[in-house]
């Protein structure tokens, strides 16, 4: 049986762990979380869809925070080890909100592309943990300026590694 890994499976996952923006003036990077449906299109082959919260920098109560909505296409690899590795690439639309830094701004119309890589293993016949790192590459905007945050840029880089608990079926 091919498991979590059959193809036209359904996963529903929940994600949770760190999440940064590079650059400078971006402060410490922060928690983020998020949830995701993915279809196994093949035996190896999957589309996946997700929505997250990511505080991607602050300072002290000063918060920039990207909320993704995100698609991508995946390559997953059934290896003989409990560990099923995945590569995936993809794009989507990011909110961006900066709060309580005297000038806050949104950004609503930013787009980018991702690239992410992850392992997962399954635990029992319906559920599977993991482990997923990403890279963002999203448009930003150079003509902003945050007093906390800095002078915008042309494209802004964001860093996630997350936990993974997911339902398979």
């Amino acid at each position: 049986m091919d498991g979590s890994l059959a193809q036209h499976g359904n996963w529903v996952t929940l994600r949770f762990g760190y999440a940064k923006r590079t650059g400078d003036f971006t402060g410490d990077g922060s928690l983020g979380y998020g949830v995701a449906y993915q279809r196994m299109l093949a035996k190896h082959y999957a589309f996946a869809a997700g929505v997250g919260h990511d505080v991607v920098g602050h300072f002290g109560d000063q918060l920039d925070i990207m909320v993704p909505f995100t698609a991508e296409l995946q390559r997953h690899f059934k290896w003989n080890t409990d560990l099923h590795p995945y590569l995936g690439i993809g794009g989507g639309y990011y909110y961006r909100k900066m709060y309580r830094t005297g000038t806050d701004y949104d950004t609503r119309r930013s787009g980018g592309v991702q690239v992410s890589m992850g392992v997962t293993s399954e635990l029992d016949d319906r559920h599977l943990v993991g482990f997923e790192a990403r890279v963002a590459f999203v448009r930003g905007n150079k003509d902003q300026f945050n007093p906390t945050f800095g002078p915008g840029s042309d494209t802004e880089t964001i860093w996630t590694a997350k936990l993974i608990w997911g339902l398979f079926y």
